[in-house]
């Protein structure tokens, strides 16, 4: 998706993954980032952006 960048770092010796996105709802656009700071797995950072793709209009 070109909307959405999920991207490897290291910090300390320490690999961690982090995501920026946007989803458009409606006539919306939303943008969205993990918290800087902390350390978050590939399998963490993947499952806080499919969390954001789900936002849907009401």
């Amino acid at each position: 998706m070109a909307d959405t960048l999920l991207y490897e770092s290291t910090a300390m010796g320490k690999s961690e993954f982090h995501f920026v996105a946007n989803v458009k709802v409606g006539n919306s656009t939303f943008g969205a980032e993990d918290t800087k700071g902390r350390f978050y797995t590939k399998a963490n950072a993947e499952l806080m952006l499919k969390c954001f793709q789900t936002l849907k209009a009401k």
